[in-house]
């Protein structure tokens, strides 16, 4: 049976995040309908972002999130993170894992 990921992307303190990254957020998230969802490095500013991502089939469901913390490094640019491949089968019932790749340009 095949299953669907819907991602969604929220700024954890949106005091602290500017109205354009939170666009780009939700922008990068509600595009992804894959397992696997890629932040570009410079994509987003500082602050802290929550992602999640729902896993579908016809009969159930499972959510799991992963909070992305960036911080300012003077004159670096900020990671690639790639968030890896889920399994093609999930467990309502069990917890889904998020492995997560962070690249330095």
């Amino acid at each position: 049976e095949t299953l669907s990921f819907s991602w969604t992307c929220a700024a954890v303190n949106a005091a602290s995040v500017t109205v354009d990254d939170t666009a780009a957020c939700e922008s990068i998230a509600s595009s992804t309908t894959t397992s696997a969802l890629t932040v570009p490095g410079g994509a987003l500013g500082v602050g802290s972002y929550s992602f999640t991502v729902t896993v579908s089939r016809s009969d159930a469901s499972s959510t799991a999130s992963a909070v992305l913390e960036l911080a300012n490094s003077p004159g670096a640019q900020p990671p690639s993170v790639s968030l890896g491949s889920l399994p093609t089968e999930l467990s309502p019932q069990l917890p889904a894992v998020l492995p997560a790749t962070i690249t330095e340009d």
